[in-house]
């Protein structure tokens, strides 16, 4: 076994986690797409397959969120803290899970698709994925100051769409979104 083997341990493998990042970033926003053509729709049977879709996507993101863990369980060394990977993995996870939860009440309850508080609110969720979207793509940047300033303004502007939700009911999702912001916060700024 020669000392570069060795040596290729202790390397973390940045293009892992970052792609998985990404993926599940991706996947959050596909999320929020379905979930506002879902509000959209009148017909019934539109609306069940878009919430098969959108069910879909959570499952594929359940899956890139256990690889994210398998590999922060097989990498020594990590591009940056353990536990920083652990929970903003968790974060996204919890947001795509509130997206399918959303999708199903809408489906189960019938919400009328001319109802404007709906569509405000699905508008907000899914400006909220793009930012967040925008901000796990700059977590590839090493560059630290450009960073820094990256973070800082989604951070601000998620910090604006979480303080414009206009239902209650959001509540738990406003107070993950805020614990996702303030941990982007602690991670780079």
């Amino acid at each position: 076994m020669d000392f570069n083997s060795i040596f290729k341990v202790f390397l973390p493998k940045d293009r892992v986690f970052y792609q998985l990042f990404e993926d599940v970033a991706e996947h959050v926003h596909q999320m929020g797409i379905k979930l506002k053509e879902m509000v959209n729709e009148a017909d019934a049977d539109k609306r069940a397959s878009i919430l098969a879709q959108i069910e879909s996507l959570e499952h594929t993101n359940d899956d890139l969120t256990h690889n994210i863990f398998t590999e922060l369980g097989r990498n020594f060394i990590t591009p940056f803290d353990r536990e920083d990977i652990h929970y903003l993995a968790t974060s996204l996870d919890d947001i795509a899970d509130y997206i399918y939860a959303s999708a199903k009440k809408i489906n189960f309850y019938k919400i009328n698709p001319n109802d404007l508080g709906i569509h405000k609110l699905t508008e907000l969720i899914l400006q909220g994925t793009i930012e967040t979207k925008k901000a796990v793509l700059g977590l590839r940047d090493k560059r630290w100051v450009i960073m820094r300033f990256h973070f800082e303004g989604h951070c601000i502007t998620l910090t604006n769409i979480n303080d414009s939700s206009i239902l209650t009911d959001t509540y738990k999702k406003r107070i993950r979104l805020r614990c996702l912001l303030a941990k982007l916060s602690q991670m780079y700024l």
